[in-house]
């Protein structure tokens, strides 16, 4: 577990120019070496990958490759009532029983390891199996439920008049639509409206959902068949893991192509020229035709071309802007004035890096776990999953605590499990940004913690999610320092992890978890870290 050494002291964040150059660069900025697992024949191994922190003494990066096992298949559903909390959600009155609810049901698969199996074997370089990657087909073959599990499910809700039922074989949801009025016959409840409370992450503010207030019942027959059902779910109020600010941590180079280590240390910008030559990556003169990478944009970021045509023009030395292929949200993305910091940073420094390399842009709007309309990461994966060929690499810069995820809605958490595995059988290495918290992770924000008592934020360990997953690669973040601003570990002209007690605008998460076992592999380099001397003592 990582040490108190490497605790944030500070919610600073990453900052970019209004020009779209980017001076700072956070964790989050996790994908824009993903050229190097296709170069060096690398993918879904442990590979070195491009991460940084913004810092006063000029951020760089390297891949932490931390991910952690299994998740539970095969449990019954939660049938419990959803659970308020003055903090974040607040009851209101009974629906109106004419009103259409959207409603996700869960089915498990039939044989829940087949999918996990595979999934190790592929990405493990010493197996017979590995890079033998599936088509969607093959993929969902290794998910699918028992035959009359669906058709079952659809004549029970049928004879409550629900005939709006769609089935994906991608994500195994059944997407259920019907009226107040029938979903409380079938599930033999009550549909309240809950209330956010403004001001709180989770919350999400002066939203209204529409969820169970008692109980679900089902036929136990069908309860082995169902994984969860989203009417007692509570959705997600997964932030950033990096957010922008107007500050400028240091001064860019004078030369805007390039920089150097000196002054990258002084805390100059780092620049998509300087990367390529600390890294070793050589410049992309040609296109792969089947090559792509792609990340998504969630919760109202946004980008603009304009933005990314002055990067490159100020960058790129005349490379052109790849092909992008974008799943836009009307008047957000693409829009002038709608650019943030997070979308931008993503889009121009993965594309920096492949500037030749075919660029899926998805923009999701939204923000409950299970409604179609409304949760991103889940119609994301499912976009993904019904490519023929997806991208090779997706990057994401967004995170959530942990401990509130399994808390509030384990059953989300643990259905996202396997469209990962699913992405990787496909061929799909998922870089999950680690945090920019440290050891406390989010929980000061949340008030799990005393907020005015910085002392106390690393006495528990915060781990986020879904860089928690051990179906992903999390990527934390490196930098230089002087030697003469540092001491210790720390006192060396190589990379150190990212810490605020060095200056850094951040101080980097390391993909460590509560919910997941450690997997197997990573065994041996544990062990032999723990032998070594140098580790501080246990607290």
């Amino acid at each position: 577990m990582e040490g108190c050494m490497v605790c944030t002291a500070d919610t600073a964040d990453a900052s970019t120019h209004k020009d779209g150059a980017t001076v700072c660069i956070p964790s989050n900025l996790h994908a824009t070496l993903s050229i190097i697992s296709h170069l060096s024949s690398f993918q879904n191994s442990m590979l070195l990958h491009l991460s940084s922190c913004a810092a006063f003494h000029g951020p760089l990066v390297a891949a932490v490759l931390l991910a952690l096992t299994s998740p539970s298949q095969g449990h019954h559903p939660v049938l419990n009532a959803f659970v308020e909390h003055p903090a974040t959600w607040t009851k209101g009155h009974r629906a109106l029983h004419d009103e259409q609810v959207d409603v996700t049901i869960g089915i498990a698969a039939a044989t829940p390891r087949a999918l996990e199996d595979l999934f190790w074997s592929v990405s493990d370089p010493t197996n017979a199996a590995y890079g033998r990657h599936l088509s969607a087909d093959e993929a969902d073959a290794l998910t699918s439920p028992r035959p009359d599990a669906v058709p079952s499910i659809t004549r029970w809700l049928a004879e409550h008049d629900i005939a709006d039922v769609v089935f994906s074989p991608a994500t195994n949801r059944l997407k259920v639509r019907g009226s107040v009025r029938s979903l409380e016959a079938v599930f033999a409840t009550e549909i309240h409206a809950y209330n956010g409370v403004a001001g709180h992450p989770v919350g999400r503010g002066n939203r209204r959902i529409l969820r169970a207030s008692q109980p679900l019942a089902m036929p136990p027959s069908m309860l082995s068949d169902v994984s969860y059902i989203s009417l007692n779910a509570h959705p997600l109020g997964r932030l950033l893991a990096a957010q922008g600010h107007g500050k400028q941590h240091g001064n860019e180079s004078k030369n805007n192509k390039s920089s150097t280590v000196d002054s990258v240390r002084d805390g100059g910008g780092i620049t998509p020229a300087f990367l390529r030559e600390w890294y070793g990556v050589p410049r992309q003169t040609s296109a792969n035709e089947t090559n792509a990478q792609g990340i998504p944009e969630f919760y109202e970021e946004a980008w603009t071309d304009k933005d990314l045509s002055i990067f490159f023009n100020k960058y790129m030395d005349g490379d052109a802007i790849p092909t992008l292929v974008t799943h836009q949200v009307p008047s957000r993305d693409d829009t002038e004035g709608q650019a943030s910091a997070e979308a931008s940073l993503d889009l121009q420094y993965i594309t920096a890096l492949a500037p030749r390399t075919t660029t899926y842009v998805w923009s999701q709007s939204g923000s409950n776990p299970f409604s179609a309309a409304d949760e991103p990461f889940v119609e994301w994966a499912e976009d993904i999953l019904t490519m023929k060929q997806p991208p090779y690499v997706v990057s994401l810069s967004y995170a959530d605590d942990e401990e509130h995820i399994f808390a509030a809605s384990e059953a989300y958490a643990r259905s996202f499990d396997p469209l990962l595995m699913k992405l990787g059988v496909r061929g799909v290495s998922v870089f999950v940004a680690s945090g920019d918290d440290g050891v406390a992770g989010q929980r000061p924000g949340l008030r799990k913690t005393n907020i005015d008592n910085k002392a106390e934020w690393c006495k528990q360990h915060g781990p986020q999610w879904p860089t928690s997953s051990p179906y992903v690669t999390s990527v934390g973040a490196t930098m230089l320092s002087k030697l003469t601003d540092s001491s210790g570990f720390f006192n060396t002209l190589d990379e150190v992890v990212c810490t605020s007690s060095l200056g850094s605008a951040i101080t980097s998460g390391g993909g460590f978890s509560t919910q997941y076992a450690r997997p197997a592999y990573q065994d041996a380099a544990v062990q032999g870290y723990l032998a070594t001397r140098n580790i501080p003592p246990p607290v």
